[in-house]
């Protein structure tokens, strides 16, 4: 059939505005009436592609692709607007051609923030189906020509990011994974009429389903784009699409969202910001639902902003602390940088969930980051258990930022669908160090031993010396023959004769209002320091500037050896972020690093001249390993403590159903028992018991359930994966209820002798 004006207008028209299935299935029919003969082509010119776009397992991180693609289109759009700048990453691209300050987003205006956010929306709308919003995602940015679709927006692994550094979907998937969590998708593309070469200026379209096979062939489904009959993608004229001059809209139709469909603005909103965690472009999300009618958009800038900012978060929340440590991984993989941070309420508080909820789940409490988008994950467990942080690790946010990895690194630690890292050598180096930077640093100890402090003055503590004694005998038993766990070849080594003081120790002062923008010191606070072989030691660095001059100058740093060269034999591993001042320095020795004495000298070029100071590393063989360890405490046995129904939202939200947990930190073992389980009420609510058949029977309940409780939490140190939350709850519940009925016959005999 002939097309006509007023048929490709209504089309055009019901394209931008669809929403539900049932919209997909009459745009269907009015191509058909504009176009006649419509066809079908396998996404990837693969009839065989599902594997691949099925891959993904989460759809929000699947949302998370589309964001990044349209992230990327800004940037191209870029690059062809300053074809004689060559940004090596996408950050640099970002600061380049978009005014993003070096400082990240937390450091760009508002205004400016939102008017570059707007070119990137995402917004949820209806779709007749509650479960499964529809997901639009739109950009401002380069916008593709109906012929290269094939090759961009509906292809699968191309190579066409290759070789483009200032993009950031070289190491992804793609968004091709979206496909396989709509009902169907819709696809609407301009390319930018200043850059489209000698394609005509049209806008491209087509929808994206999937397509059963003859089952009776056992082959499985297929996803296939709408065509004409000449097998290509359908166009129309961009007069018929007021306000859309170039970019590309995405239309996912009833996206299987899952735990997602609540309001954006609680849901997400907040996700997104995990994910994205520090995003090197802002974008707007909204809803359009009718449940969001009102709330308007929000920007999205990820966690690394909002925490740099916390006086802007929803609620009332304190940055207690944070650091920032460089890791060197070598010439052959590059380098990372650890960032945290911890949070706390304010004395005066009302609120009760955990500081760091607003901001992460307690799945993803540390995040590995590629250009700010998430590509691995630890839970706060792992924070408690490798950090030796127990009363801490629900208030801390880890970022580890892997801008500066290079290919080869990146291909041993990422995968294509970003949800996990590859299991490793490498990552668990990054991770091994990451535990030790956290458990070295001293703030952090001084913040986790306030808290226990905190907890200790409102519980009850119930362990006699018999109990005591007696947990010690079965922990010195099943801990024979192993090793206490958390600390492993990382940890500091012996430092030399002092400078000055370090003023590290306690509460570590970081302001630096005294401090000038230029410093005039470089000092090495010790002389020297010990590194033994395959370990480190570290070394405090006065620099007397604002924070963050390093690294933000780190450009005009220069750290060398004098006289005795070790190569790679040894090296500065880490460096920590300045603040107050000071700077943490980690040097690290190969097993086979020639045992010697070095000259580490570092200069740093300022403006007040070159600053310079030196200071002496040792290498060492490492002393004969200490005999192992037979377990926490073993003379007297961890500490028991019962926790009360009031004292239920300071322990990891405990309620009626907690049974209880065990904290472990360097200092001590403290089993927390839950004195109000629902089902130990009951064994001592009896009319009949005395007040001594119930101390009789608590007290034979605590040490079976103390017992119980630290044997977990040993065997979870190594289980690998590591079973959930609800699981490992539900164990102790049926434990308890186990010990409950044997202790029957023993509250029986007591209540006899009380009575006689």
């Amino acid at each position: 059939m002939a097309q006509t004006k007023v048929d490709q207008k209504a089309l055009a028209r019901a394209l931008m505005d669809a929403r539900t299935p049932t919209d997909v299935q009459k745009l269907i029919q009015m191509a058909k009436s504009v176009y006649g003969a419509l066809g079908f082509r396998s996404v990837g010119d693969r009839e065989n592609n599902i594997g691949t776009i099925r891959v993904a397992s989460d759809p929000a991180l699947g949302l998370v692709e589309r964001v990044t693609n349209a992230m990327d289109a800004l940037l191209d759009l870029g690059h062809f607007e300053h074809p004689a700048d060559a940004p090596v990453t996408p950050r640099e691209a970002a600061q380049l051609w978009y005014g993003v300050p070096r400082g990240g987003l937390a450091d760009m205006d508002e205004k400016a923030r939102r008017a570059l956010g707007e070119k990137t929306q995402v917004w949820l709308d209806e779709s007749g189906d509650t479960k499964r919003p529809t997901m639009v995602t739109e950009d401002r940015g380069i916008g593709q020509s109906p012929p290269n679709f094939p090759r961009t927006l509906v292809s699968l692994n191309e190579s066409n990011k290759v070789g483009q550094p200032w993009t950031m979907g070289t190491y992804g998937q793609g968004g091709a994974v979206t496909y396989g969590f709509s009902v169907a998708t819709i696809v609407i593309s301009r390319r930018h009429p200043k850059y489209r070469g000698e394609a005509p200026d049209t806008v491209g379209w087509t929808i994206v389903e999937e397509h059963e096979t003859d089952p009776a062939l056992q082959i499985l489904p297929s996803y296939k784009y709408l065509v004409g009959s000449d097998n290509e993608v359908l166009e129309l004229d961009p007069s018929l699409f007021p306000g859309f001059e170039h970019g590309t809209r995405i239309i996912h139709v009833a996206y299987d969202l899952q735990g997602w469909t609540g309001p954006f603005t609680t849901g997400i909103w907040q996700f997104l910001h995990a994910a994205l965690f520090d995003p090197v472009l802002p974008f707007l999300v909204t809803g359009k639902r009718a449940k969001e009618k009102t709330y308007g958009s929000r920007i999205v800038i990820g966690n690394a902003a909002r925490l740099a900012r916390p006086e802007k978060a929803r609620g009332d929340l304190d940055v207690v602390h944070t650091d920032s440590t460089k890791f060197d991984l070598g010439s052959r993989y590059g380098s990372v940088v650890f960032n945290y941070w911890v949070l706390q309420r304010p004395a005066d508080s009302t609120k009760t969930s955990d500081p760091a909820a607003g901001y992460v789940e307690a799945r993803t409490a540390v995040s590995m980051t590629l250009f700010g988008q998430r590509q691995d994950t630890e839970s706060r467990a792992w924070i408690k258990d490798n950090a030796m942080l127990p009363f801490l690790y629900k208030n801390m946010v880890v970022q580890i930022d892997s801008d500066a990895l290079l290919p080869i690194a990146k291909r041993e630690v990422f995968t294509t669908t970003r949800e996990r890292g590859t299991k490793s050598e490498l990552l668990n180096r990054i991770y091994e160090h990451l535990a030790s930077v956290l458990r070295n640093d001293d703030k952090l100890k001084t913040l986790n031993h306030e808290e226990k402090e905190r907890l200790l003055s409102k519980s009850t503590t119930v362990s006699n010396e018999k109990v005591r004694k007696r947990l010690a005998k079965f922990i010195k038993t099943k801990l024979k023959d192993l090793t206490k766990a958390g600390k492993g070849g990382v940890e500091t080594g012996a430092e030399g004769k002092k400078k000055g003081t370090s003023g590290t120790k306690g509460h570590r002062d970081t302001d630096d209002k005294q401090l000038p923008n230029v410093p005039t010191k470089l000092l090495f606070k010790r002389e020297s320091v010990r590194v033994n072989q395959s370990a480190g030691g570290y070394v405090w660095v006065e620099i007397n500037a604002k924070n963050g001059y390093l690294p933000a100058h780190d450009d005009e740093l220069k750290v060398m050896w004098d006289g005795n060269d070790p190569g790679d034999k040894v090296k500065l591993a880490m460096r920590s972020k300045l603040l107050g001042g000071l700077s943490r320095w980690y040097f690290e020795a190969e097993g086979d690093a020639p045992l010697d004495d070095y000259v580490c000298r570092a200069s740093l070029l300022t403006a007040n001249g070159v600053l310079s100071d030196k200071v002496a590393v040792t290498v060492a063989v490492a002393p004969p390993a200490k005999p192992k360890e037979t377990g926490t405490e073993p003379e007297t046995g961890p500490r028991v403590e019962w926790v009360n129904r009031e004292q239920w939202p300071d322990h990891n939200g405990m309620g009626p159903l907690s049974v209880g947990y065990v904290s472990e930190d360097a200092e001590e073992t403290i089993i927390w028992v839950n004195r109000h389980y629902t089902a130990l009420d009951k064994a001592l609510a009896a009319r009949t018991l005395t007040p001594e058949a119930v101390d009789t029977r608590a007290n034979r309940y605590l040490y079976p359930i103390a017992a119980a409780l630290w044997l977990q939490h040993h065997e979870l140190k190594t289980a690998r994966p590591r079973p959930d939350d609800k699981y490992l709850e539900a164990e102790k519940q049926r434990l308890a209820e186990a010990v409950l009925v044997a202790i029957d016959p023993d509250v029986d005999v007591a209540m006899e002798e009380s009575e006689s």
